[in-house]
């Protein structure tokens, strides 16, 4: 099982204290710190992607920390060892090596559907987790359960989601150079105006309250050039990152179209697109209705009973081990 939780690593000056320690016997040491950034709201190179984000490359702010804690179910008859993989992040998926000193063979039951087991012997089995890079923290292995816990940087990226204290969420996209407003502000996130809805009206009163919103009165495009009659108001506002990562979404079919701007794959099967599988359609559509009715129907109906029945059963438990 996997977590679901990110916290910044490194603070930023743009990270700025929202909720003070509180006294409370259970957390008198955490103060939640959230990026404070300058936001424009002005259309830019044309995007009229309604909850389209644009970031400068240059911001660090929603760069996060992640950690994982995968369980796996042992079965043996004799001494069980796990070696973790030393070393720092890199592209390799090997968790660590599980030893059994016994005379049956090793059995591993995986509680997440991100690590896969693969067999060198009968009492020594690899471990793999497919979202590399990752370190591994520290291991507790008991009696019957292996627990290991993943560390993982996420540096953000195109795809990835933002969110700020009024529910305004966004699908950020990193560009290199960004408008210059009133010659010498270069906002850190641009908001497109095709965006404004029920949520925005607080965002803004919060960017003209506490973050100094104005009117820019000039206008440059990233060439340098004036823009005549541009209209573009600017404020900082809180953004905080979404633990929703494009690189954790995988597509149906895998190999499909991909739009060059957006990183999304196209619609429509006659363009080769394709179905993106991420969390809203992992947690409420496949696991909330029918996972298990889909595995029922496709393998009943090719009349192989025999393997559907294991295969149900794996899945029903896998439910409620998730």
């Amino acid at each position: 099982m996997d977590s679901l939780s990110a916290y910044a690593r490194q603070l930023t000056p743009y990270h700025q204290i929202v909720q003070e320690p509180n006294q409370d016997g259970i957390s008198p040491h955490f103060a939640l710190r959230v990026p404070h950034v300058v936001v424009s709201y002005m259309s830019f190179l044309g995007c009229t992607q309604e909850d389209g984000i644009v970031c400068r490359q240059d911001v660090n702010a929603f760069d996060c920390c992640r950690f994982y804690t995968i369980r796996i179910k042992t079965k043996a008859d004799g001494l069980v060892l796990f070696h973790p993989r030393q070393g720092d992040a890199d592209e390799t998926s090997l968790v660590g090596t599980v030893v059994h000193f016994g005379e049956t063979p090793l059995q591993l039951e995986r509680f997440s559907i991100h690590v896969r087991t693969v067999p060198v012997k009968d009492q020594v089995i690899q471990l793999h987790f497919n979202k590399p890079p990752f370190r591994v923290i520290q291991h507790y292995l008991s009696a019957h359960t292996l627990s290991i816990c993943l560390e993982q940087d996420h540096l953000a990226s195109t795809g990835d989601k933002l969110c700020s204290f009024h529910g305004q969420k966004g699908v950020l996209r990193l560009m290199k150079t960004l408008p210059l407003l009133d010659e010498r502000i270069q906002p850190d996130l641009l908001v497109n105006p095709y965006s404004l809805f029920r949520m925005t009206p607080g965002q803004i009163l919060e960017g003209v309250k506490r973050g100094q919103g104005r009117d820019a009165q000039t206008v440059r495009n990233t060439d340098g050039q004036i823009v005549p009659d541009a209209k573009a108001f600017y404020a900082k506002t809180f953004y905080f990152p979404i633990a929703y990562w494009s690189s954790e979404h995988f597509y149906a079919p895998s190999e499909c179209t991909m739009d060059k701007i957006l990183h999304q794959a196209v619609k429509g099967r006659s363009r080769g697109g394709g179905m993106r599988l991420g969390n809203m359609e992992l947690f409420n559509g496949l696991r909330g209705n029918g996972l298990a009715a889909c595995f029922e129907e496709n393998f009943l109906n090719m009349e192989i009973e025999s393997q559907a029945k294991q295969i149900l059963q794996l899945v029903y438990q896998s439910q409620w081990n998730w």
